[in-house]
């Protein structure tokens, strides 16, 4: 089953899509695999992108003026949609 397949059926679980939606979210996703300590978005980039994390643990966090890093939220694997912006 293909990370797509996988992705509707977690969906589906939360809401019918229907088969044309999936359809459509097939053709403009692409998979994009992070390596760590890269980013998904950085400060003072805006996110134009939703990520889905498949497989792994991502943190979200923020940087103080006087370069202290507070963590925003921790998502670990399977499924666990955030859309990454700068506030």
């Amino acid at each position: 089953m293909s990370t797509i397949d996988e992705i509707g059926l977690f969906l589906n679980q939360i809401s019918r899509l229907g088969i044309e939606t999936l359809s459509q979210m097939d053709a403009h996703s692409t998979e994009m695999k992070l390596k760590k300590n890269e980013y998904f978005v950085k400060s003072g980039e805006v996110s134009r992108e939703v990520g889905i994390l498949v497989k792994g643990i991502v943190r979200s966090f923020y940087v103080t003026k006087e370069g202290k890093e507070y963590n925003k939220n921790g998502l670990i694997d399977k499924f666990d949609a955030e859309n990454f912006c700068n506030r």
